[in-house]
């Protein structure tokens, strides 16, 4: 699946980069032609993101960097360099924002209310199979009185 959405993504840019008005094409549309329609495909990538290894991770951060340093025809520039020098937000915070609006707006319906109790008590489940928590032995009635 990450490959097939490489090669697509892969297309967009090459169709970014030829397209020419009058001549030439300033960066400003560029950016503007990769938002529209090379980052609408990594979108796609955000709900599955957490699925991934580490590896995929990096591999598509760094993919999505080459993408834009082809718009902006800096391919020499280093990824963080790149970030910092044209104020670029990283694959990964882009992936944070969406699970972060997603989470908020799941937050407040009953749904998803009823999915993060659910997820609450996995939570305690698992501590208690991990013998992280302990049930408490009851004292007798004996000893309290």
């Amino acid at each position: 699946m990450i490959q097939k959405t490489v090669g697509k993504i892969r297309q967009r840019v090459n169709m970014v980069n030829s397209f020419r008005l009058n001549g030439h094409t300033s960066l400003r549309l560029k950016r503007a032609l990769f938002s529209c329609y090379v980052l609408t495909i990594f979108r796609w990538l955000f709900p599955i993101f957490p699925l991934f290894s580490e590896k995929q991770r990096n591999d598509l951060s760094h993919f999505y960097y080459t993408c834009l340093k082809r718009i902006y025809q800096n391919l020499e520039w280093t990824d963080s360099f790149f970030a910092f020098a044209m104020s670029e937000i990283s694959f990964e915070d882009r992936c944070f924002r969406y699970w972060e609006r997603y989470l908020n707006a799941l937050s407040e319906t009953t749904d998803g209310q009823l999915i993060l109790e659910q997820a609450n008590l996995n939570l305690h489940r698992t501590a208690w199979l991990n013998k992280q928590l302990q049930i408490k032995k009851s004292i007798p009635l004996e000893k309290i009185c």
